[in-house]
């Protein structure tokens, strides 16, 4: 998650926080988990909705950070955005 927010932390006015998310969203990872597994004794449900949504989030990220590459590489060929996220 912190390599898609840092792209748009360094565009704003918060740039000087871009960093940080490299070590807070993996403590947030791990608070959310720990939270979760301690509700879903109780509800089962929101454990493997904590676990659902941190893979979603996860394959999300390596979903545009692969689209970037391939639109950055491919903008040497002009080939269209489409292309890129076909690949």
């Amino acid at each position: 998650m912190a390599f898609v927010f840092a792209d748009f932390a360094a565009a704003s006015q918060f740039y000087y926080l871009a960093w940080h998310l490299f070590w807070l969203f993996p403590v947030m990872s791990m608070v959310g988990l720990w939270v979760c597994e301690i509700l879903g004794k109780k509800f089962h449900f929101i454990h493997q909705a904590g676990k659902f949504f941190l893979v979603g989030a996860f394959s999300a990220i390596v979903d545009i950070k692969v689209y970037q590459i391939f639109a950055w590489a491919l903008a040497f060929l002009l080939a269209s955005s489409i292309i890129s996220k076909c690949i």
